[in-house]
């Protein structure tokens, strides 16, 4: 889910392009997830949201999200 959230929020173009890139320099070796998002940050409109924001909201923080009208 985490992964579609952030596809949603990058559109699914911009995405598969971070994708591309992120596993043409780490296809074959150990990567964190700094590494992986450092990637996909070249990608990421963050012109409404930060990749780190979201990053500590998705997946740093341990709850459940709530949606309110």
């Amino acid at each position: 889910m985490t992964m579609k959230q952030l596809m949603f929020l990058m559109t699914e173009n911009k995405f598969f392009q971070g994708l591309t890139s992120y596993f043409s320099q780490y296809g074959f070796g150990n990567a964190t997830i700094d590494d992986f998002l450092g990637q996909m940050k070249n990608y990421f409109d963050e012109s409404l949201l930060t990749l780190d924001s979201w990053k500590d909201m998705w997946i740093l923080t341990p709850s459940l999200n709530v949606i309110t009208v």
